[in-house]
């Protein structure tokens, strides 16, 4: 079972990631992209809490504040992509002739940045479409939740 941007709070290591940002930002061991990801959820977060509560017009409609929220989780599922690439390249990952699809996917996945924007961009577009904007058309569950940490996982 795959994840759905939508489906799941920020959780797990996500959420102590999110807890400690600039400890996260400066460890040694994790990319760039593990880097930002760890500066922007916290932002992300806000954004999601201002989007799911009822404010007055002055702090902005609601339709903006959803498109704020809706564009954080677009850098998120960008930036998730990118962290999935250096996440498999320090387990050893090596290109090696193909055998399956599965492989052949892996390896240009890996290898091609468009490729990896391309997939950020439809898992945010997945988000998006079966979110249908937040509180105005869309079921985004509990307030307590965070949906949209734009990983696939």
């Amino acid at each position: 079972a795959g994840w759905e941007p939508g489906d799941a709070p920020m959780g797990g290591e996500d959420e102590e990631a999110a807890a400690q940002p600039a400890a996260a930002a400066h460890s040694g061991n994790i990319g760039a992209s593990e880097r930002a990801l760890a500066v922007m959820k916290p932002f992300a977060r806000i954004a999601w809490e201002e989007c799911s509560q009822p404010l007055p017009d002055s702090a902005g409609s609601a339709a903006v504040r959803w498109e704020v929220y809706s564009t954080w989780t677009l850098l998120l599922c960008l930036h998730h992509a990118e962290a999935e690439r250096e996440r498999c390249l320090r387990a050893g990952w090596t290109p090696r002739p193909w055998i399956t699809e599965a492989q052949a996917l892996r390896h240009l996945f890996l290898e091609s940045r468009s490729l990896r924007v391309l997939t950020g961009v439809l898992r945010w577009l997945r988000w998006a479409h079966k979110c249908g904007g937040g509180r105005h058309g869309g079921d985004l569950g509990d307030d307590d939740e965070v949906p949209g940490n734009g990983s696939y996982e």
